[in-house]
This record gives structure tokens, sequence and C-alpha cells, in this order.
């Protein structure tokens, strides 16, 4: 049982009749989803040869598996993946897994699970759950010398603000201003060009807000 593929021009000709052969890996591979953004092709499926884990694999317009990677490998069995394709970049996984323990609650059955797949790249956050609420974490690293990483979560599709603010409350950079998919993220933010100082971060999502410090350095 293995995956294969085959690409339809729009008059209904298979160009590939043989097949374009996704994954042949040793036992069985099943469950498969597609999705498209317009460049390329992403396939999902379970995979038991690969202990049970969610597997992916990215085709181009030519008809090329271009990368294959795992998208899920929690314990237990990781099935019936659906897959999204989301704004920019984003392909939004859902799918069956096995949860153990989440949050100190024991449930020992399966859930459903999900993840994000960034285009290109391969995965972006590893079978991550749906935050339950809005944080925003402290920078890293802090101080910092011109570079430095930002992560936020949030919990439900928002307009998403992210900008940095002088010591006097006035707006210096703004790092994003978007709609955004419930996850979680983190955005690099570049302070070329800044004097050394002290400086606030501030995340907007919906009418919820949260400011942090952070030490720029020189």
């Amino acid at each position: 049982d293995d995956i294969y593929g085959a690409r339809v021009s729009t008059d209904g000709t298979v160009l590939d009749e043989s097949g374009i052969p996704i994954t042949t890996e040793p036992d069985y591979q099943q469950l498969p989803d597609v999705v498209f953004d317009g460049e390329q092709f992403i396939i999902a499926w379970f995979d038991k040869g690969d202990e049970l884990n969610l597997k992916a694999a990215e085709v181009d317009l030519s008809g090329n598996v271009t990368d294959t990677y795992t998208i899920a490998d929690q314990f237990g069995m990781q099935s019936y993946p659906s897959l999204a394709h989301g704004p920019e970049d984003q392909v939004l996984v859902i799918y069956q897994g096995f949860a153990t323990e989440y949050n100190n609650i024991g449930y020992n059955a399966n859930r459903t699970w999900g993840a994000f797949l960034g285009l290109y790249i391969g995965v972006d956050d590893l079978y991550s759950i749906i935050p339950e609420e809005i944080a925003l974490c402290q920078n890293y690293p802090n101080p910092f010398d011109r570079l430095t990483v930002i992560s936020y979560e949030i919990k439900v599709n928002s307009d998403v603000n992210l900008k940095v603010l002088d010591i006097n409350g006035k707006e210096v950079a703004l790092i994003l201003n978007q709609k955004q998919l419930p996850g979680n993220y983190e955005v690099e933010f570049n302070a070329e060009g800044l004097p050394a100082g002290i400086y606030y971060y501030k995340l907007t999502v919906g009418e919820y807000s949260q400011t942090k410090k952070m030490i720029l350095l020189r």
C-alpha cells in the first residue's frame, strides 16, 4: 500500500499515466490528503512503516517529489490528515493522534491535533496544539545586539499587530499587521538603525494587547 499521484490537465488529460510515486517505503502508507498553493502540491499520509507517524511530501508542477518529511512523531498513531492552505506560506494540518496527557489532564485516547507547515521549509510547529489563550513571550536574546526573536500565541483567527515603541511610547517599527490563524508564531526583529536603549514591543490581537520590555545594546 504505497502513495501515488497523477497530474490531470484542465481538459481531463492524465499527464502521469504510470503515476507519480509519492512514497514506496516498506509496510503500508494510507489515508493521503493533498493541497495546492499555486506553485506546488503538499501531500500528507499515515505511514505505518515509520512507527505509525504522519508524513508529508512536496511535489512540484513537473511532477517531481522535491522533499519528504515527518509532520508528527508523537506517541501512538497519527492518522486521517486533512490539509488546508492558509495565508502566505502556511498549511494547516489537522489529524487524529493519541493523547496521554495535556495541560495536566489525562486523556489516554485519540484526540484532534494540529500542525502548521511552512511551505518550502518543512514543518514549522511540530504537532502544535491550538493555544488556549493569547500570550506574548519575552524576546530572546534579551538584551540583544541588532537581532532578536519575538514569540507569541493566538487562539482565534484574528487581526494581529506587533510593533516596537521607544521609551516615550513612540512607535519606531511596525513588525507586522495582518490577519493570522490560531497558532504559535515567532518573528525576528532587526533593530538596525536604532540607538541603544530600552524599547517595548506591543502585541495587539483584536481587543487584547500586551507589552513587554527589551534592551538593545551596541
